[in-house]
């Protein structure tokens, strides 16, 4: 009963935390701020402002969001979701922030964010190839063991491509999200759709490999 207490303090405070961090943005609206769309159900606006509470949110991942994991001794590798629009990059957050999927790999784990936090254990790890080509093996939930891939194509940059099975994702790593601005979705109601960016050639990105 205690473990189950603190587990609910535990969420009510995370989600206590992104919520001053998503007011906090959205007070810093200016009035030459570049909106996407402004309606009566959302609006959607590029941020420029680096010190948005908006990049507060879109890096803080939880450790004792998930059960069984611990914060890590050693420095882990934390990434979050690059987004393309007009031939330009930015982060995105996300109406329903249940559609944000940062990624953290630690020397044992690997913590997938999403509408659920998934944690896996890390079975295998393959010393990376030219430096550059980096392969972590790892068993999921029904005990079926899965790959994932991740190749850094600007090292200057902090920039990769993830692939998970037959899924890809454009990732940057956390200390290099503020030389990118961000979209932010805020809502009006309750729900309301997300943002739908441009369409990435994943081989065309890994050609440009740095």
């Amino acid at each position: 009963m205690h473990q189950k207490k603190k587990a609910s303090l535990q969420k009510i405070t995370i989600l206590l935390f992104i919520l001053l961090n998503v007011l906090h943005g959205r007070a810093q609206i200016k009035k030459d701020t570049i909106f996407l769309i402004h309606d009566k159900i959302q609006k959607i606006y590029i941020e420029p402002n680096k010190e948005s509470g908006y990049y507060t949110s879109l890096t803080a991942f939880f450790y004792f969001n998930v059960k069984g994991s611990k914060k890590p001794k050693k420095k882990t590798e934390k990434w979050v979701p690059l987004y393309r629009y007009h031939n330009n990059y930015y982060l995105y957050a996300p109406c329903d922030f249940g559609y944000h999927n940062p990624i953290e790999i630690t020397e044992k784990k690997l913590l997938v964010g999403g509408m659920e936090t998934r944690l896996y254990k890390i079975e295998k790890k393959e010393k990376p190839l030219e430096n550059h080509l980096f392969k972590i093996e790892y068993n999921d939930y029904d005990g079926k063991r899965k790959y994932l891939e991740y190749t850094i194509i600007d090292r200057q940059k902090a920039v990769a491509v993830f692939k998970f099975q037959n899924e890809y994702r454009f990732m940057v790593r956390v200390e290099k999200v503020k030389d990118y601005p961000i979209i932010v979705n805020e809502c009006l109601q309750n729900k309301a759709s997300e943002f739908v960016f441009d369409s990435l050639n994943y081989k065309d990105l890994l050609k440009q490999m740095n």
